[in-house]
């Protein structure tokens, strides 16, 4: 992910800001906490790799720009990170139920114990 990152937007915005003349038109990379993404945002001229992002509604950012490795690299993470996530709700739903046999006693100790 972050190889992808590095050998495609950055470059790209880097190729958009020399052609930019104002400081505040200047690309910028940034990630996008609603959609887990690195995308940039400002104009990135004609480039050939420049796409359009999709968002997690799967609608088209017109206003960020990314590249085809970059998305595919962010979907892999994305699918590692559900991954991992239903393996700890399965490890912890195992434990639930083993303790749920030992609540009673659970509950007593920690009356108890105040």
């Amino acid at each position: 992910f972050i190889k992808a990152v590095k050998d495609e937007p950055l470059p790209m915005a880097d190729r958009a800001a020399e052609n930019t003349r104002l400081k505040k038109d200047y690309p910028k990379l940034f990630f996008d906490t609603a959609n887990d993404a690195v995308w940039i945002k400002g104009p990135v001229g004609d480039d050939a790799l420049a796409v359009h992002p999709t968002d997690r509604n799967g609608k088209k950012d017109m206003s960020a720009w990314s590249t085809e490795k970059t998305e595919a690299a962010m979907a892999d993470y994305r699918q590692a990170c559900d991954e991992g996530a239903d393996a700890v709700r399965v490890i912890l739903k195992g434990l639930s139920a083993k303790l749920a046999t030992r609540l009673p006693e659970m509950i007593n100790a920690i009356t108890f114990c105040l």
